[in-house]
C-alpha cells in the first residue's frame, strides 16, 4: 500500500511526541513492505527528501499562497483586535494558526495528491485532516489522537490561556476531522473519555498504542552527538535527564519543589539536565536552584539526535507531566535502558508498573518524586531491575512490528466499508 502520514514535526526536533510517533511508524511500515510519504510543515529542511528505506519526507513551504494567505489574516486581525480592544476571550488566534496548516494540506492534497494515496493518517492536534479529508477520494482516512487542543484547553484552561473562541473554533475543526475518517485510533485508554466526552464522538475507537521501533532507535543512537562520561560511572555525578517544554502542564513547578528540596537535602551530588523550550524567567528561576551539590543545565530545543545522546548519558528519566497520552519519550528511554520515575496520570500507568518496570509518582507530589529520585541514587540494583525489565515490556508489548501490524489489520478491516464510502 501507499501510506501519507501528517505529522507537524518530522524528523522531531526534541521533545516532539507526535513527531517521534510518526518517525517510529512510518519506518515499522516501510519495512514491512509498504510506500510511506510523510508530510510535514513545522521543521524546515529540503522540500522533498529521502528519511529512511521507502520512507520519503515533504516538507510543506510555509510561504505557499494559502499559508501567506493567513499569515496575512492572522496579522491584521490581531491589529484589528487591538485597536477595537477586544476582549481575549474573542480573539480566536490560535484558530487562525490552526486553520492556516489545515487549509494548506487540504490544498496540497487537492491539487497534488487526491487519488494517490490507498491510506492517510493524520492527528487530530490542530485538525489538519479536517480539510484533508473532504478532498480526497479512494483512501482510507485515519486519525490516531495524541492530545486533542479543544481537549487540552477545555481541562486546563487556567494554565493554557485559550481563547473562549479558540476552544470552541478548535473544538469544531478536530470533530470535523474525527467526523470524516473511517477509523480513529488513540494510543491509550485513558484518552477514550476525552475524545467521547469533550469532542462528542459516538463511534468505535480503536486503542493502538505507540510503538517504538528499534532499527530507528539504533539509528538515532549511531547519530547522537558524543557526551563526555558514562552512566553510571564513578567520574561523574549522578545524572537525571528530563526532555520537554517547561511549562506548568509538564510539571513546572514540581520540578522546582524537587529541586529546591533536593539542593539542600542531597547527600550526593546530582545534576538534573533538561532539554526543551523555557522562557528566559523560567531558565532563570531553575538555574538559582544551583547548589554545592546541585546542578542544573538547561539544553533549550535540541536535536533528537541529542536527546538520545544525553538520554545515554544519564542514570534517570524524570518525566513529571500533569497531562499525558502514551508518551514516546518514556518507550524510548525504556528501550535505551534507563530507569524511569513518571507521574501516574492519563496513559502513563499503562506503560509503567510502579515498581516493576518504572517508578510512578503522585501528580504535583514533588517530596514523592524526591524520594524516588534519591531512592535511585542510593540502589543500583534497584536501577538495573527496572531497566531489565523495562527492556522486557518493551519488546513484548510496544516494539515492532506487533503493534504496527494491529494498525494494518485495522485499516485493512475498513478497506471494504471506505471504498463503498467513496464510491
Amino acid at each position: 500500500m501507499r501510506i501519507a502520514i501528517v505529522s507537524p514535526s518530522f524528523p522531531p526536533q526534541g521533545a516532539n511526541g507526535i513527531g517521534s510517533y510518526s518517525m517510529h511508524h512510518a519506518a515499522g511500515l516501510a519495512q514491512l513492505g509498504h510506500e510511506v510519504d510523510v508530510f510535514t510543515w513545522l521543521d524546515p529542511g529540503p522540500g522533498n527528501e529521502k528519511f529512511w528505506p521507502g520512507v520519503s519526507v515533504h516538507r510543506i513551504p510555509d510561504y505557499s499562497f494559502v499559508s501567506m494567505l493567513f499569515k496575512v489574516i492572522d496579522v491584521l486581525w490581531r491589529y484589528f483586535c487591538r485597536i477595537c480592544q477586544f476582549d481575549h476571550e474573542v480573539t480566536a488566534w490560535g484558530f487562525i494558526r490552526n486553520i492556516r496548516g489545515s487549509l494548506t494540506i487540504g490544498l496540497v492534497f487537492l491539487l497534488r495528491y487526491r487519488t494517490a494515496f490507498d491510506v492517510i493518517e493524520t492527528p487530530e492536534w490542530g485538525a489538519p485532516g479536517a480539510f484533508l479529508h473532504m478532498v480526497t477520494r479512494g483512501s482510507i482516512r485515519v486519525v490516531k489522537c495524541h492530545a486533542s487542543v479543544y481537549s487540552h484547553a477545555i481541562n486546563y484552561r487556567p494554565y493554557e490561556r485559550a481563547a473562549h473562541a479558540d476552544v470552541v473554533c478548535s473544538g469544531m475543526l478536530e470533530r470535523l476531522s474525527l467526523n470524516h475518517a473511517h477509523a480513529v485510533l488513540s494510543p491509550s485508554r485513558a484518552l477514550l473519555p476525552e475524545i467521547r466526552d469533550n469532542l462528542r464522538f459516538s463511534r468505535a475507537v480503536h486503542v493502538v498504542p505507540n510503538e517504538v521501533n528499534p532499527e530507528v532507535c539504533r539509528y538515532l543512537k549511531e547519530k547522537a552527538s558524543d557526551v563526555p562520561g558514562h552512566a553510571g560511572s564513578d567520574s561523574r555525578p549522578f545524572t537525571v535527564f528530563s526532555s520537554g517544554r517547561l511549562d506548568q502542564l509538564k510539571g513546572l513547578d514540581t520540578i522546582k519543589q524537587v529541586l529546591s528540596v533536593l539542593s539542600k537535602e542531597t547527600n550526593g551530588s546530582i545534576t538534573f539536565v533538561f532539554a526543551g523550550g523555557a522562557s528566559p524567567a523560567v531558565a532563570r528561576d531553575l538555574l538559582s536552584f544551583k547548589s554545592d551539590t546541585l546542578e542544573v543545565a538547561l539544553l533549550g530545543a535540541v536535536s533528537q539526535e541529542d536527546v538520545f545522546g544525553n538520554l545515554l548519558m544519564s542514570d534517570v528519566f524524570f518525566f513529571p507531566s500533569w497531562t499525558e497520552n502514551c508518551p514516546m519519550s518514556i518507550l524510548e528511554a525504556m528501550t535505551l535502558g534507563i530507569p524511569i520515575v513518571a507521574s501516574n496520570v492519563g496513559g502513563i500507568p499503562e506503560l509503567i508498573q510502579h515498581n516493576r518496570n518504572g517508578l510512578l509518582c503522585g501528580r504535583d507530589q514533588p517530596q514523592e518524586f524526591v524520594e524516588q529520585i534519591v531512592r535511585l541514587h542510593n540502589e543500583p540494583e534497584l536501577r538495573r531491575r527496572l531497566v531489565e525489565n523495562g527492556r522486557e515490556v518493551v519488546a513484548q508489548r510496544f516494539a515492532f512490528p506487533v503493534l504496527t501490524q494491529k494498525w494494518l489489520d485495522i485499516v485493512q478491516g475498513t478497506e471494504q466499508g471506505s471504498r463503498q464510502d467513496n464510491d
